[in-house]
């Protein structure tokens, strides 16, 4: 059902008690959950702040793949603090949960209706924090940038903010209603509950457990059977459904036709993006490196050696730089060109590679001596929304840094032109890195460094990060 009011009570409420998130696997960001009383929010001020002072908001949702993930990982006192900013964190439901999709039920929409509930909230309330509802600017990170992407061309969130940043996002491909719903009707054929007039019935009375392992094992297939007996590639991760009521139109077809939420709009990624989710390989045998090109990029091969060479250089970094810039990097740029078009844009590059490295919460993941995550996925996420699973603190230089950016980030709604403007002629983005690094400031060498322009000319997108 979709998300609803809290029900009223008397007097004050503690706002101090947590409560436990979502219907959740078991991931590096926590442990599985079966908890379904879970949409609840965190809200962070700065000290001092009174009602009504009209302090920019920040609502921010966190990735997971859609499928984990919680708000209590996170952190948004350095933001409220240095930016002089309201943080919200909003939970919203994941997997089965929250895209689950059925002719004769839901259409995979009720994650993206829990985060419009949820900035509907911050419109209603921010000011009784200090906020200032007419100054929302709206950010995610991963599957939560994905989403963003689609909220920003979602009717249903229309006039909720007014800027908007997507961090590593994946604004394409999206599944259609009719591939969201065959993965529905293959979720219900594993528990027994064949019958589409009472699926999701059954599909009630069953144990969350067996629903979350039902779900599980259909997002393990490579390929979608349609009800034409075609078939298509699996979604690289859940997310809603293009014909569904909150995202009638794939974000791209909305923005080439100017359908799009008004405010500047900014994309960006991290230097290695994948390099981190790569470890378990490392290190890579040239041989073992070949083997993986030939197969899973053979008519490009050629075009490969040369752009990205492996002479003196650890062959693992190379694949994961050609999957980074696949992807995530040169797909940013790509959604910026069509987004700058008509909305002012921007972008970024984090490339502080000497960031705390990812430290799993809950899973003993494989960490080789001598493996160098550089600026990977999530990197940046410790300097902005006190992303807990790493493996140290900041140090004084970063803390520095992470003041500038939370100042520079929610810039974004009340002084955009801090941000150098994006145009698909320069390719400018604001590099954010140490001092030694040259700091912030904006760059024009990043798109050919990623080599965008070849990857331009190769579109697809594959439907699993590892090859």
């Amino acid at each position: 059902m979709p998300a609803a009011p809290p029900d009223a009570w008397h007097g004050i409420r503690d706002a101090r008690i947590g409560h436990e998130g979502c219907v959740a696997d078991l991931s590096a960001d926590g442990p599985a959950r079966d908890n379904e009383d879970c949409l609840y929010l965190n809200v962070w001020r700065p000290a001092g702040a009174l009602e009504n002072a009209h302090l920019p908001v920040v609502v921010f949702f966190h990735g997971g793949g859609n499928t984990s993930g919680e708000t209590d990982i996170y952190d948004g006192a350095r933001m409220a603090r240095a930016a002089h900013a309201i943080v919200v964190m909003p939970a919203y439901r994941y997997g089965i949960m929250g895209f689950l999709a059925l002719p004769d039920g839901p259409d995979g929409s009720l994650a993206l209706g829990d985060q419009i509930a949820a900035l509907k909230w911050a419109q209603a309330n921010a000011a009784r924090f200090g906020g200032d509802p007419a100054h929302v600017l709206l950010a995610g990170e991963s599957a939560g940038a994905a989403d963003v992407c689609d909220l920003l061309v979602s009717p249903g969130a229309r006039g909720l903010f007014q800027a908007s940043i997507m961090q590593s996002t994946f604004c394409r491909p999206r599944p259609t209603l009719e591939t969201a719903q065959a993965m529905g009707r293959m979720v219900a054929h594993e528990v027994g509950c064949d019958d589409p007039g009472t699926a999701l019935r059954c599909l009630r009375s069953k144990p969350v457990s067996a629903l979350k392992t039902a779900w599980d094992r259909v997002w393990t297939t490579s390929e979608i059977a349609l009800p034409d007996k075609s078939r298509v590639p699996r979604p690289l991760f859940p997310v809603t459904p293009v014909g569904s009521a909150l995202l009638p139109r794939a974000p791209m077809a909305a923005i080439a036709a100017g359908d799009i939420a008004p405010g500047p709009v900014v994309i960006g990624y991290d230097e290695d993006e994948l390099r981190g989710f790569f470890a378990g390989m490392y290190p890579m045998s040239s041989d073992r490196f070949a083997a993986i090109i030939a197969r899973d990029y053979g008519p490009i091969r050629q075009d490969l050696d040369r752009l990205y060479p492996t002479a003196g250089r650890e062959p693992l970094y190379v694949l994961a730089a050609i999957r980074s810039d696949q992807m995530i990097i040169c797909p940013s740029y790509q959604f910026a060109d069509a987004v700058s078009k008509i909305r002012p844009t921007a972008m970024y590059e984090f490339g502080d590679r000497r960031a705390p490295p990812f430290r799993s919460l809950a899973l003993s993941l494989p960490r080789p001596p001598g493996f160098d995550g550089g600026a990977s996925h999530t990197s940046e996420l410790p300097y902005l929304f006190g992303y807990r699973a790493r493996s140290r603190n900041l140090t004084p230089e970063q803390d520095i840094l992470a003041d500038r950016m939370a100042q520079v980030w929610v810039s974004l709604v009340h002084e955009p032109g801090r941000w150098p403007p994006y145009d698909a002629r320069t390719h400018a983005v604001l590099w954010i890195s140490l001092p030694g690094d040259h700091s912030i400031g904006p760059r024009t060498t990043r798109y050919a460094a990623h080599h965008c322009d070849f990857w331009a000319q190769h579109t697809d997108i594959p439907n699993r990060l590892f090859p």
